[in-house]
């Protein structure tokens, strides 16, 4: 307080969103299409920043040990974060930080590119079987690889080490997709939402 009124009124300056991907993917679209929104109603400055790398680690480490005064938040991918947490030595909890609300709820989808052929489930599944596609990553055991992992063990079709023997890493989805159109990576996983833009009719 500052003697009496109570204290300042917040937010006194710019808040910090910081996007754990690099440009161009579904996170990134999000965070900077509800940053003027979000900055209209605080009457404040939303600055989207990127902070790629690790998988999102480097950015949830920035944010969790940032002051825990508001002004430095985060769009988070839980299950994905939550798994990183789980599986590796992470210099974060994220049952010690403070979650503020849900943007979307979304579902689960694996694209294929264009170049493999692949134009239906089974050619997929096939696929996966023999070893012939390689899959993005953004990082050691993210979403992205532990959803087809996950899909192939749950329905017997193939080994989840099919998928995680064939990880290509990017530092985030909109790099991935470049790689895609190149032909150095076969698949990505993701929010259907997520995927989307970067598909064809």
């Amino acid at each position: 307080g500052d003697g009496g009124d109570g204290g300042n009124a917040f937010p006194e300056r710019t808040i910090r969103m910081v996007i754990p991907y690099g440009p161009g993917g579904g996170y990134d679209t999000y965070v900077r299409l509800v940053a003027s929104y979000l900055g209209d109603h605080l009457g404040t400055t939303i600055q989207p920043q990127n902070r790629a790398g690790a998988g999102g680690q480097i950015a949830t480490e920035d944010v969790y040990n940032a002051d825990p005064d508001g002004y430095t938040n985060m769009i988070v991918n839980v299950s994905d974060f939550a798994i990183n947490q789980l599986q590796e030595d992470v210099d974060y909890d994220l049952r010690e930080m403070t979650w503020l609300g849900q943007i979307a709820e979304d579902l689960r989808g694996i694209g294929v590119a264009k170049h493999t052929g692949i134009t239906t489930f089974e050619e997929y599944v096939e696929a996966v079987q023999n070893e012939e596609l390689s899959f993005y990553s953004p990082g050691p055991g993210s979403g992205q690889v532990i959803v087809p992992a996950v899909l192939g063990v749950v329905s017997g079709l193939y080994p989840a080490e099919n998928v995680t023997n064939n990880v290509i890493t990017y530092d985030g989805r909109g790099e991935a997709f470049q790689g895609m159109l190149s032909g150095d990576v076969d698949a990505m996983a993701g929010t259907y939402h997520s995927i989307l833009p970067f598909t064809e009719d």
